[in-house]
């Protein structure tokens, strides 16, 4: 199904509401971060949180705590993903390149008891 630009656009304009918390620092270098995602269920949620994980590290950055230094995002340029924006679309789709990305996810889920 072909998707208006405009479409696509407001797709990207919700990258902005998500956390993403640094938790620790492998021996490798590797950083361990605890990233928020939001769904209508918990498996959307969860493949939400792996986007905003790859999201933040290529487009925000990743903040630091008292054991790692906050990492750069590595696309400092704001204007990058409007103008690659069919690129970030395919890149972004569910299933797609992005997972590569994620090395390991426990895809910890809590629920809030009533």
């Amino acid at each position: 199904m072909a998707q208006k630009v405009k479409d696509r656009h407001e797709l990207f304009n919700n990258w902005n509401n998500y956390e993403v918390s640094t938790v620790q620092v492998g021996q490798d270098g590797t950083k361990f971060l605890k990233v928020w995602g939001f769904g209508k269920r918990v498996d959307l949620a969860v493949t939400q949180a792996k986007k905003n994980a790859v999201h933040a590290c290529v487009f925000r950055g990743v903040p630091g705590n008292a054991n790692a230094m906050a990492t750069p995002a590595l696309c400092s340029d704001p204007t990058t993903l409007d103008a690659n924006l069919d690129y970030f679309y395919d890149f972004f789709e569910t299933g797609s390149t992005y997972l590569s990305f994620v090395n390991l996810t426990t895809d910890g889920v809590f629920r809030l008891q009533k």
